[in-house]
């Protein structure tokens, strides 16, 4: 019995040298299988983008909720949520009757203010003509007063005349100043009340989409009531707030995307603005870039997708079906010759971020290096190959 299992020892130990000079030999697996039909690639150095992807905030540089600047009633409104409107259009009225009826009382106030001064101003010809009459004859009967020609009598009967001419010379003078200091005020009530006039008129203060209408025709509003919103998607302001592990990359001029759900880009721009200061609660550094949005596709508020590109450089990238995982480990199978015949080795490589469905390598691989792409689910390391076809880089 114990004959019979040494035997069995010694056949075994046997075998195991004979596969051990045929390792020696040649690959493993070479002269024992067929060989596995794969396809290749031949490395190459291709542009590699260093980038990530955040989630970043839409902001429109040009937001406003309209409220008015006067006390009334909604009377007509023009603007309809969702539209585009332009600078200066009418978007809603408020009644303004009572404002257009302290005007006409102005205009009204004016008109008669103008009227008494013409007719002061006509009374002082008047007056002109009657002081100079009478001081002309205060002065001759003064002077036929002092030679004893005329009597005392006749001389304070000119004297009373001419200062009564003098006295209402000067109280037209005052009337006239009077009348010009009301016609002074009533056109500045009436420049006061034109102003007031315009904001019965709510327009857009510059092109955008309308937002909601809080407000109804009948609506009492006043200077707090919210009427409506306008905002400007044409151009936004994308904030991102990028980990402080990044401080040393991030830079103005940094490239900025806005991706779909897809991952197409809809949008990019470059960073305009990096904050000074890291905030403390989030550990993120913000940073702002202005997009275009002509066709307004994004939306002022929104959260989206973006991706920043750090860097761009000269590198290797390889499909991702090319790679396997084996115990956390990554590995892509590289082909290999002995007396010509391909086989594959599997190497140890180190994988970056994933770019149009390629791995970047960060170490591993090297240019002119042949790799297996497609066929690697059945291979083994040191399996011999047949490349059936060669994929172009």
């Amino acid at each position: 019995m114990n004959s019979a299992k040494n035997k069995l020892v010694l056949i075994s130990l046997m075998m195991v040298f004979l596969v051990g000079l045929t390792g020696c030999a040649k690959p493993p697996f070479m002269g024992k299988m067929p060989p596995m039909p794969v396809e290749a690639m031949v490395l190459k150095a291709t542009k590699v983008i260093n980038s990530e992807i955040y989630q970043a905030n839409l902001i429109s540089r040009y937001s406003v909720v309209l409220q008015p600047q006067i006390s009334g009633q909604v009377a007509n409104i023009y603007a309809r949520a969702g539209e585009h409107v332009k600078a200066g259009q009418l978007l809603m009225v408020i009644d303004k009757r009572k404002q257009e009826s302290a005007l006409n009382s102005s205009h009204a106030s004016a008109s008669a203010a103008k009227a008494a001064l013409y007719n002061y101003q006509v009374q002082r010809k008047i007056l002109e003509s009657t002081f100079e009459y009478n001081k002309q004859m205060y002065e001759r009967y003064k002077t036929l007063y002092t030679k004893n020609t005329v009597s005392k009598q006749d001389l304070e009967k000119y004297t009373d005349s001419y200062n009564k001419a003098q006295f209402d010379l000067e109280a037209n003078a005052a009337q006239i100043e009077a009348q010009k200091a009301e016609i002074e005020k009533a056109n500045f009530a009436i420049k006061e009340q034109e102003v007031q006039l315009q904001y019965y008129k709510i327009t857009a203060p510059y092109g955008g989409v309308v937002g909601d209408i809080p407000a109804k025709v009948g609506n009492y509003v006043t200077t707090t009531t919210p009427l409506l919103s306008i905002t400007q998607n044409d151009t936004l302001e994308i904030n991102i707030g990028l980990p402080s592990e990044k401080v040393f990359d991030i830079k103005k001029g940094l490239s900025v995307e806005v991706l779909d759900n897809n991952n197409n880009v809809v949008s990019d721009s470059k960073i305009s603005f990096v904050s000074p200061v890291i905030d403390k609660a989030t550990q993120t550094i913000l940073v702002k870039a202005i997009i275009s949005n002509p066709k307004g596709i994004l939306k002022a508020d929104q959260s989206v997708k973006t991706r920043v590109v750090y860097s761009d450089a000269q590198g290797i990238m390889v499909p991702t079906g090319s790679v396997v995982n084996f115990g956390g480990q990554d590995f892509a199978y590289v082909i290999n010759f002995k007396d010509k015949k391909p086989f594959v080795k599997q190497k140890p490589v180190k994988l970056g971020n994933i770019q149009n469905n390629q791995y970047v390598i960060l170490g591993g691989l090297t240019q002119g290096e042949q790799i297996v792409t497609q066929g690697i689910q059945k291979l083994m390391d040191g399996a011999p190959v047949a490349i059936i076809e060669r994929v172009k880089n």
